[in-house]
């Protein structure tokens, strides 16, 4: 099954189970069912996410979107944290408020609800399986930990069942609001550092630029500027100083270069030749900003 086939079908079941939780939880009373379905719609964003990255990686740039659709990817998961975590700070409130004032719950239709979210998020696990592809991988570990989520709601109905206390309720809610928070908060920084053009995480910059600088015909490598234009594309720029020699010679540096890059996941990049040093760092006239 393709990679864009899987994340549809996983798309459709967790949007399922994410409304039953919501009717669930408005059923039994359960703040941790709701919590569950902040979770699971995180999932759902997520899913979305990739799925529309896949699409959107297959539409050509043109002369106005040089870069083609990469970021609306970015854009969407800025959205996507932020709203999310207004809504776990929500429901945090909530079980606080549940915490002085208990509430009963319907525990038994709790279970129910909580193990058909725990089995649908076993399934979509199945569906996506393993890949290589950042993408969907990325989405595999938002299902994963939602899965985890779930198995501790199952827990928790499963306790007030047997115990009749209803604390348990508003208190794992509370647990699984700071897991989102925890998560929605990595999914901004992430997407902020994309847009404020930082270098990919994953990338030891200083070690890639020394195994580029041992290119046989490299002198010195300046001027350098490696940024993230979404989640798995990455591209990168710099002044490379050479040997005196014909334009023809510089090929086989420029692909031993690319090479070498392309190992690190850079596809997109652009090269200066120059003849001669800068007299700078190697990341120099990096404060261009307010400068005539």
């Amino acid at each position: 099954m393709q990679k864009l086939s899987r994340l549809k079908i996983a798309i459709l079941l967790t949007t399922g189970i994410f409304l039953l939780e919501v009717a669930g939880s408005l059923i039994t009373n359960s703040m941790a069912l709701l919590s569950d379905a902040v979770h699971m719609l995180t999932d759902v964003v997520a899913l979305i996410i990739s799925a529309s990255a896949l699409v959107l990686a297959r539409r050509k740039p043109d002369l106005r979107r040089t870069y083609g659709f990469h970021r609306v990817e970015i854009f969407a998961a800025l959205v996507n944290g932020l709203v999310v975590i207004l809504i776990a700070f929500f429901i945090l409130y909530e079980a606080y408020e549940r915490i002085l004032t208990v509430e009963q719950v319907a525990s038994f239709e709790m279970l129910l609800i909580a193990v058909a979210g725990l089995c649908t998020n076993a399934a979509v696990l199945k569906i996506l399986g393993h890949s290589d592809d950042l993408n969907v991988k990325g989405a595999y570990l938002h299902v994963l930990g939602d899965m985890l989520s779930s198995i501790a709601v199952v827990c928790g109905a499963v306790l007030i069942v047997l115990t009749g206390i209803m604390v348990i309720d508003p208190l794992l809610s509370i647990g699984i609001s700071v897991i989102i928070i925890y998560s929605a908060g990595r999914l901004v920084k992430e997407a902020v550092d994309i847009l404020l053009e930082k270098a990919p995480k994953h990338i030891n910059t200083p070690g890639l630029l020394e195994e580029m600088r041992r290119v046989e015909g490299v002198v010195e490598i300046h001027d350098v500027r490696l940024w993230s234009v979404c989640s798995n594309v990455a591209a990168m720029s710099a002044h490379v100083v050479v040997r005196d020699m014909k334009v023809s010679e510089t090929e086989r540096i420029i692909e031993k270069l690319n090479a070498i890059l392309e190992k690190h996941g850079i596809f997109i990049t652009t090269f200066q030749l120059e003849c001669r040093t800068c007299g700078k760092d190697v990341v120099c006239g990096i404060d261009h900003c307010g400068r005539e």
